[in-house]
Formats: structure tokens, sequence, C-alpha cells
């Protein structure tokens, strides 16, 4: 969720993008409107021209006044692209993987006690990587 002037409205993040744009209907007055325009090339390499408009966003991402170009239509009343002062909030997982063998050996192996498992790190060393065929025959 995001605010534009203190209203509740929905928020993309597009990390895809290298500006911001509302919704008309956000922009509460024309003194709002630079009287500037913006040319934005459109993820469908379309050359389009936007007004600008000054606009005070809080998001989790961004909070403070912000120039942006005004839509008629959007999927999301509030496009936030890749623009100075966005905030990341990207968290990558980790996750340990196995190969088919390593899963194999460690079927045959006894499993360890509680105090074992608690005493391993995240990251598995034992973990190495193996060589990957690829079979080049055509299913049937």
């Amino acid at each position: 969720m995001a605010k534009v002037f203190g209203r509740s409205c929905t928020l993309l993040r597009d990390s895809g993008c290298n500006t911001a744009a509302v919704k008309e209907d956000l922009v509460p007055a024309a003194d709002s409107l630079t009287g500037r325009v913006a040319r934005v090339t459109t993820f469908c390499c379309q050359n389009r021209l936007f007004p600008t408009a000054i606009i005070d966003l809080d998001c989790d991402y961004f909070s403070g006044p912000i120039e942006v170009c005004v839509l008629k239509d959007s999927v999301a009343d509030v496009i936030l692209g890749n623009i100075k002062g966005v905030r990341s909030l990207t968290v990558i997982p980790m996750v340990n993987v196995a190969t088919l063998a390593q899963s194999k050996r460690a079927a045959t192996e006894v499993p360890a006690g509680p105090q074992e498992v608690l005493s391993k790190s995240l990251v598995d060393s034992s973990l190495t990587p193996e060589p990957v065929s690829v079979s080049t025959a055509t299913p049937p």
C-alpha cells in the first residue's frame, strides 16, 4: 500500500522501469502539475509524452515529494521504478540443494542426533558440484 497526499492507493514497484507515474485522479489540483512533459519509452518500445506533477508519496520504498508522469489509466495507482531515493526491500532466500547422488548417499547414512543437527552451520560444506550429463536422445 501507498499514500499519495495522504490518500491510500495501490502501488506497483517496477524494477524494469526508470521513472515513476501516478494516475491522473490522484493529482489533486493543477498546481501540482509542473508544466513539463516527460518522454517515456513504453515496454513495447513506443515513445510517449506524459505531463509531470510533483506529488507527496509515502510507501515502504519511498517517502517524500517526487516528480511523476501523470497517466490517464494504469494497472496501479502509482508505478514506482528505479529512481533516485527508492529503497530496496529485496530479500533473496538462501537454500541448500543436493544432487541426486548426494541425496542417495545421505539416505544410507545414520541420521544425526538433535544436538548434532543444531551444531551444523546453515551452509553444508559437504555439498560439492557434480558433473551434469546432457542427453541428446529424442523421446519416442
